[in-house]
């Protein structure tokens, strides 16, 4: 059985006080991004002048096929990373909103009743949502706009329960990209349905095929019909220290102890072993004490960080071949026709390769979100998988706040992988936020509740939260500008573009949150080797296929 602190003692009293989600997230708009933004801001007082562009096109496909090669060496192998943006059947349908939009006006600006409509948010979408309100409401001041923030933990049965008894406590929300299913069931407005009713609200510069298309698919679609906009899409990436990574002292010692050269690493094997010359227990000259921040804790961080590991093994060549294709109703741990299919050979090599990299972790069980972004701002370790919105408490960490002097220090790449066939294939966990509206309010709140909507993932202020919140683009239209690349990080911004073309995924069935309850405390036992691995897993997979067989598929 591993036990997280073997040999190692404990942390820091610093590290290993618990740290809250949404304080953890805080910080990230606060690092001094701000300063940089000024180019951009100027862009929201246009956002209503000067819409006599083209009307939205009314039809519009949410499937997208993008190939990419990538030729690199892994070990001593060359390989062939051949990146896909949709091998899925999320829906081959092509979504035509019955929505008019209004004929090539001057200026748009929507007649709006007074209202007060209360926003529920993530954490991680809180802050830029407080200053799209206050933005918001400069332009249309007979509405009011709060916006409430809770932990993830909190907010999901928050949501749940206000729309399933129709109260109408909140009008807009922040949706998880796997809890599409359960809030559409629970009794979100259709935003189809929005736009049908309510022409004359249809912003003309609104561009619904802008949207990243997979991921708009995925977080905001279900069974052809749009239930949200897409806040900003999401997923893992690899942060480790650039500056001992190309220290010429330290690659020496790699070379010497190891016979290779010292890299960033694109595969888990490889990771393995960077982590252990890392961690001082076993390299006693390691600028770092331990290699590698992992998070395996029993919340909902543990059925999306899995998914890491799962992801490539699935969505290999050989994976597609035994499972068929992806289906992102099911998602990852699932085969095209929804059968859970990791009790086997290749559900216990992911298994495998997370528990060969724990020794190398401070504290994999106990660590979450919060934890692990501490450990590696505090020094600790010179790895860390975790998402996009923590490079802002990185730089304030690491670098002082100084964007320039964090490109030296912090390094960000793709999650690693594995090799198949020939070929590297990395599938970070993909996630993100949208913005939906709650379908038992009235009519004067659901119409302030989409303008909203509309205005804070607008082109504007989705390149805003980027650079000011560092919350990724959704509009594919953001992706090419210069302030979008450079302002940041080109390395954060070229690996995020990147990745988003080959990411894994969790299901985003209405049974989800039992598979979270039922999963995550078995999935901690089976990764810490408390029971059998191959029993653990069939176990496990009994266990969800009950509640992935209770599923009707909308389009089989």
């Amino acid at each position: 059985m591993y036990s997280p602190m073997d040999k190692r003692g404990n942390l820091s009293k610093k590290l290993s006080k618990k740290i809250t989600r949404r304080k953890a997230l805080s910080t990230a708009a606060k690092v001094g991004i701000a300063g940089v933004v000024g180019v951009v801001v100027g862009a929201v007082g246009g956002y209503f002048a000067g819409s006599a562009a083209v009307p939205p096109p009314q039809t519009t496909t949410v499937t997208q096929k993008v190939t990419e090669t990538v030729t690199s060496t892994v070990g001593a192998a060359t390989v062939t990373e051949t990146v896909t943006a949709t091998k899925t059947v999320v829906s081959t349908k092509t979504i035509t909103s019955t929505a008019t939009a209004p004929a090539t006006p001057t200026e748009w600006k929507p007649k709006l009743e007074p209202a007060e409509i209360t926003v529920l948010s993530s954490p991680d979408c809180a802050d830029y949502l407080k200053y799209a309100a206050e933005e918001f409401m400069k332009l249309y001041p007979q509405v009011k706009v709060e916006v409430v923030p809770l932990s993830w933990e909190a907010l999901y049965p928050k949501i749940l329960s206000d729309l399933q008894s129709k109260t109408g406590a909140y009008d807009v929300f922040t949706i998880d990209v796997m809890t599409l299913g359960s809030v559409v069931e629970a009794g979100a407005a259709s935003f189809d349905k929005i736009m049908k009713e309510n022409p004359d609200i249809v912003d003309p510069n609104l561009d619904i095929a802008d949207f990243e298309p997979t991921y708009f698919g995925y977080g905001s679609v279900w069974a052809g019909e749009i239930y949200g906009f897409p806040v900003y899409p999401n997923h893992m990436f690899l942060y480790y220290r650039k500056d001992y990574f190309e220290d010429p002292k330290i690659k020496d010692q790699f070379k010497a102890k190891t016979g290779k050269p010292l890299k960033v690493p694109e595969t888990w094997e490889e990771c393995i072993e960077v982590a252990k010359f890392f961690t001082r227990d076993y390299n006693p000259d390691s600028p770092t004490e331990f290699g590698i921040a992992l998070m395996f804790p029993t919340t909902h961080t543990m059925m999306y960080n899995v998914l890491n590991w799962i992801g490539p093994i699935r969505q290999s060549p050989t994976g597609i071949s035994k499972y068929g294709k992806l289906d992102l109703y099911y998602g990852d741990y699932c085969t095209e026709d929804g059968k859970v299919w990791f009790a086997n050979e290749d559900g216990a090599r992911a298994v495998k390769l997370i528990q060969d990299l724990l020794p190398y972790s401070p504290d994999p069980f106990g660590s979450d979100y919060g934890e692990t972004i501490a450990q590696f701002s505090a020094g600790t370790t010179a790895m860390c998988p975790q998402w996009s919105v923590p490079y802002g408490d990185f730089v304030k960490a690491l670098a002082g706040g100084d964007l320039m002097k964090a490109r030296d220090i912090i390094g960000v790449e793709m999650i690693p992988g594995i090799v198949d066939q020939g070929q590297l294939v990395r599938k970070p966990v993909s996630g993100g936020w949208a913005l939906g509206i709650n379908g038992a309010i009235s009519d004067a709140e659901m119409r302030a509740a989409f303008v909203f909507a509309e205005f804070a993932t607008s082109k504007e202020m989705d390149l805003i939260h980027w650079t000011k919140f560092v919350m990724p683009p959704a509009r594919m239209s953001n992706w090419e500008k210069p302030e979008a690349k450079e302002v940041l990080s080109p390395a954060l911004f070229e690996t995020y573009a990147k990745s988003m073309r080959s990411l894994s995924y969790r299901p985003r069935i209405p049974q989800e949150p039992e598979m979270e309850r039922i999963g995550n405390p078995m999935w901690q036992d089976i990764i810490a080797g408390r029971k059998p691995l191959m029993d653990g897993l069939e176990e496990l997979a009994s266990e969800w296929q009950k509640l992935v067989d209770q599923f009707k598929h909308p389009e089989k």
